[in-house]
């Protein structure tokens, strides 16, 4: 269960994806998931969705709930 977790937090730092909303930000996933939140306004499911699978189109439909 540590290794897991750890792994979970690491890559939160490590993992460096481009903002699938606006394409201007380049960010660890950590501060990605704060900038989708607050910039674009996506729901926690939202997120948690597109860290799943990053290369399923997000549905536009849940963009401000």
């Amino acid at each position: 269960m540590y290794v897991s977790a750890l792994f979970a937090f690491e890559c939160l730092e490590g993992v460096v994806r481009t903002c699938p909303e606006c394409s201007k930000k380049k960010l660890p996933l950590g501060a990605l998931i704060v900038h989708l939140n607050d910039a674009h306004h996506w729901t926690r499911e939202r997120i948690a969705a597109w860290v799943a699978d990053p290369d399923v189109p997000h549905d536009e439909s849940h963009a401000h709930h």
